[in-house]
């Protein structure tokens, strides 16, 4: 909002930006407008890193001092901080946004930039096998992204949080699964799971042939 045209009158077509909105973006720089932005509503916070990992860009100097100082009042319970967080699981660039928030301080966020790229990744690709069930990418991606006791507190609808539940499960039944050695108790055990928790399963490893 911070750079507009005029649309009418002797000077339409002009390119109005007060606060040096294309300097920034010459520099690959997301800048808030004051001290107050992300005090007035951590939320933005996800959304600077959103747009920040979506264009490749970075958080100007101080923009990302003010984040930091704010970070830790990004509550998951909030419904603008639920919202944005579901528009940011919904990025191919979903990952390095949730990197970039949890070394800003976001506490809740999984802070193994790593593993979690490696999660996601596993992710698209059991998602892709032929007959592989069809579940909401992002509220998988949720149960990776977040911390197991923040999942329970998620402002998202209860069907995307039992979601994220069961994908944060699926290492517990991956490690189940490794430890069956017989097909008939394989069978067994994966008729009693939701289908998300299977699918998480393999994101860790399990082999179900």
């Amino acid at each position: 909002n911070a750079i507009a045209y005029r649309l009418n009158g002797p000077q339409a077509g002009a390119l109005i930006d007060p606060a040096g909105g294309r300097d920034d973006l010459a520099a690959g720089l997301v800048r808030v407008l004051h001290a107050g932005s992300f005090a007035d509503d951590p939320s933005r916070i996800l959304r600077a890193v959103r747009y920040a990992a979506r264009l490749g860009f970075s958080l100007e100097r101080t923009t990302t001092e003010w984040a930091t100082a704010a970070a830790g009042r990004v509550d998951p319970a909030n419904a603008r901080v639920g919202e944005e967080l579901r528009r940011l699981l919904h990025e191919e660039q979903a990952a390095a946004a949730l990197d970039l928030a949890a070394r800003l301080g976001v506490p809740w966020i999984c802070p193994d930039s790593a593993t979690l790229r490696a999660h996601f990744g596993a992710l698209d690709d059991v998602l892709a096998l032929p007959g592989a069930p069809q579940q909401p990418r992002w509220a998988l991606r949720l149960g990776f992204a977040m911390r197991p006791e923040a999942i329970e507190h998620v402002a998202v609808d209860g069907w995307a949080r039992g979601l994220a539940r069961n994908a944060a499960e699926g290492a517990d039944l991956a490690e189940q699964i490794a430890g069956i050695t017989r097909p008939s108790q394989l069978d067994a055990l994966l008729r009693t799971q939701p289908p998300a928790r299977v699918v998480a399963a393999c994101v860790f490893g399990a082999t179900l042939v």
